[in-house]
């Protein structure tokens, strides 16, 4: 079997393709790269200036209105990992300041030897920023 070697891109489907582009770009640090136009939906290429994924955002000509359920069957949410554990503290701090509804930092392990934030997008999709503290072994 071919080796893979990474993940190349990551296809969201959404409502608002500008509003949720704005989004991106001022809550993760995403730059629009690239559009691509159908008859059947619009897309844009984000990508980020130090993580290796380029984001596409799709809206659908055929677009529905209802918001994300991570209980259907497909995407759970997406976890984007940071360098450390005082990072994800770093990103609940910027959510705040964006007024970016989130939980509580979650600590995992004595002591922590993970972290997390959970948080939303525009349409409900659950993404988390993640750190693993690889130093305890």
């Amino acid at each position: 079997m071919p080796d893979l070697i990474g993940v190349h891109h990551l296809s969201l489907s959404v409502t608002d393709r500008a509003a949720s582009t704005g989004w991106y770009s001022r809550v993760l640090g995403f730059r629009a790269h690239s559009e691509v136009e159908s008859a059947t939906f619009t897309r844009t290429r984000l990508r980020h200036p130090i993580a290796p994924l380029t984001l596409t955002l799709t809206q659908h000509a055929a677009v529905g209105h209802d918001r994300f359920d991570p209980q259907r069957v497909g995407l759970d949410h997406l976890a984007l990992q940071v360098g450390s554990i005082d990072d994800v503290h770093g990103y609940a701090d910027l959510l705040d300041r964006l007024g970016v509804q989130h939980s509580s930092v979650t600590l995992r392990g004595d002591p922590p030897q993970s972290a997390l934030v959970a948080f939303r997008d525009p349409d409900g999709i659950q993404l988390e920023v993640f750190a693993v503290d690889d130093t305890l072994g």
